[in-house]
């Protein structure tokens, strides 16, 4: 998986703009985010309960799909 370097408390100061991260953290909080408003609205409209373990695949999942993208956000533009 990977490692966000940040406690439960910098994650909401740079959530509520109360302190800066870099590229790479934010594009880590981003995938999380995503994951859990995909997943939110997947058991909303499929009217099944929350389950943390498949947020967490689907998490994963976004993690390999962006690892295959061919620019990579924390890398200068050719």
């Amino acid at each position: 998986m990977f490692h966000l370097d940040l406690n439960i408390d910098d994650i909401w100061d740079i959530l509520t703009f109360g302190k800066s991260a870099d590229s790479s953290q934010l594009v880590n909080m981003g995938e999380i985010l995503l994951t859990i408003w995909q997943h939110h609205w997947w058991c909303i409209i499929e009217d099944i309960p929350w389950n943390t373990t498949h947020a967490l695949n689907r998490l994963m999942l976004t993690k390999w799909k962006g690892d295959k993208l061919p620019y990579k956000p924390n890398q200068p533009l050719e």
